[in-house]
């Protein structure tokens, strides 16, 4: 195995029944040289941004909210298929009063063209 880290990047390359340390090292090059050559990482949603504004909740005083994320989402992806990013965001149905930050209240889906 070997790997090589770039600032935003990491790749990782597996190669199995090298003949020697050599042809493994090649092996590998080769892949590592393909995958940065041929593939990008995107972060497609920040830390706490705001996927949704305005979301209605029944029940409590507050009537509606924005729904934020939770974690960071990076993708990786071939190159040139940036545009083809799509975000869909699924919320759950009837959102209720008590709500507290860190619920989990939908899934959010990545798809690369029609691919998720």
């Amino acid at each position: 195995m070997q790997a090589y880290l770039r600032p935003s990047e990491a790749i990782c390359a597996v190669t199995l029944q090298a003949k020697d340390s050599n042809s493994r090292f090649e092996d590998a090059k080769k892949l590592l040289d393909d995958g940065f050559a041929n593939y990008t990482s995107r972060v497609v949603v920040r830390k706490d941004e705001i996927l949704q504004k305005d979301v209605a909740i029944t029940g409590g005083n507050v009537k509606t909210m924005d729904i934020e994320a939770k974690d960071e989402v990076r993708i990786t992806l071939q190159k040139g298929d940036e545009k083809q990013i799509r975000k869909e965001l699924e919320l759950k149905p009837d959102l209720i009063a008590p709500i507290l930050k860190g619920d989990v209240l939908g899934t959010l889906h990545v798809y690369i063209g029609d691919t998720e």
